[in-house]
């Protein structure tokens, strides 16, 4: 079994070189590892160029000009060769022993989508840890396409911690350009939808989370955002992905996006076909839930009122 490495960079020189150094010093080296550089101006090459002459399996591929990560990560899945293919960001962390862990699971279960993990977040701004459990059981477990529809259940793939079947992915088109920041939440759901799951209930990598992320920063933009949800919710109904539709439904993947998803169709008449409302129907039915519940709340008998016979008098003066 062959596994590869994928990595955007774009002016991460700072932390490349440790990210590299835990995914080429893992006890189960990766056979290539593939970094295409973004038109970076700092010294990200440089630091590349550096490790490739202690790894031979390192290679570095650059845009002459900033294209975009999802440009830099289509390259990249274009140039790789493995069985199976890890995407990670060139400023997070490998943890010791997953990809061993990683091809133990996908030799068990030969042609699986996906192989995964649990991580750990680091908030850049507050230097705090949290474990991110992705809460489908406690053992090693290998989840068939149904299966996994069932367990799911409004959760998501992680793309950071996630060995990807290289040919699956090919065939659900890589990264599809406009769906812009949610490429690897669609790209992973489907190759999961379509071919099973294995998962390992434990942290493997550790990533930072940025307020100004490439998606956290430019989905607060709803005139943008809300244009990706089109393209994303017409890219389900269409005949490319008709196939993993109920699976999307089944499982509530339309929760990641919260209150967006009723935001978006309950404005607009022209999106409530059938399809459509079975997508955005549970997320919408957890917001009612949460209003409900407000309400609930609102009628609840209250505690002890803060300047109680100030209020009296203000009443008074009512009349």
């Amino acid at each position: 079994m062959k596994l590869s490495v994928i990595m955007p960079n774009y002016n991460h020189g700072d932390r490349i070189g440790n990210s590299l150094t835990s995914i080429l010093d893992q006890s189960r080296s990766p056979d290539e590892v593939i970094v295409v550089d973004d038109g970076s101006t700092d010294n990200s090459r440089e630091v590349i160029q550096g490790l490739m002459k202690r790894y031979p399996q390192l290679s570095l591929h650059h845009h002459e000009e900033n294209q975009g990560p999802v440009a830099a990560c289509n390259t990249a899945f274009r140039l790789a060769t493995g069985d199976y293919i890890f995407g990670f960001p060139a400023d997070d962390v490998v943890l010791p022993g997953w990809f061993e862990q990683a091809e133990v699971m996908l030799k068990q279960h030969p042609g699986v989508g996906i192989c995964c993990g649990d991580y750990y977040m680091v908030d850049v701004e507050t230097g705090k840890v949290k474990e991110m459990k992705n809460g489908w059981g406690k053992a090693p477990a290998h989840y068939t396409p149904e299966a996994f529809a069932e367990v799911l259940k409004g959760w998501w793939v992680p793309s950071c911690a996630s060995f990807i079947n290289r040919k699956a992915l090919k065939t659900a088109g890589y990264f599809l350009d406009d769906l812009k920041w949610h490429c690897d939440w669609f790209a992973y759901l489907v190759v999961a939808f379509r071919y099973g799951l294995c998962h390992i209930p434990s942290p493997v990598i550790a990533r930072r989370r940025h307020e100004d992320a490439y998606g956290t920063q430019n989905r607060r933009d709803w005139s943008v955002q809300s244009q990706v949800l089109r393209q994303l919710l017409e890219r389900l109904k269409s005949p490319g992905y008709r196939d993993v539709l109920p699976s999307f439904i089944r499982s509530g993947a339309m929760l990641f996006f919260n209150n967006e998803i009723d935001r978006l169709v309950m404005t607009e008449p022209e999106m409530w076909d059938m399809e459509t409302l079975l997508l955005a129907g549970l997320p919408m039915n957890y917001r009612h839930q949460a209003c409900k519940q407000h309400i609930d709340d609102m009628w609840k008998p209250g505690g002890v009122i803060e300047n109680e016979e100030k209020i009296r008098e203000a009443l008074g003066m009512l009349g």
